[in-house]
């Protein structure tokens, strides 16, 4: 089981991350790496909270609009 280094407050959030990045690997790489596939859960639940997860970590790390000196 994967434990990473973080608070655990956030870790439903990574799980949800790592979760994502398995579902986007070609099938040939799941195979050799023996991740299963859940027909449903992936397309219903993963992909779509992975999308809203990385558009708000994106929102968050958008560097600030300059200023008009």
């Amino acid at each position: 089981m994967l434990r990473p280094p973080i608070p655990l407050a956030v870790r439903p959030f990574y799980g949800v991350l790592a979760a994502n990045a398995v579902a986007l690997l070609p099938p040939w790489a799941r195979g050799m790496l023996r991740l299963p596939r859940p027909p449903l859960v992936e397309p219903l639940a993963v992909r779509p909270a992975g999308q809203v997860l990385t558009r708000a970590i994106r929102w968050a790390m958008h560097p600030p609009e300059r200023e008009p000196n």
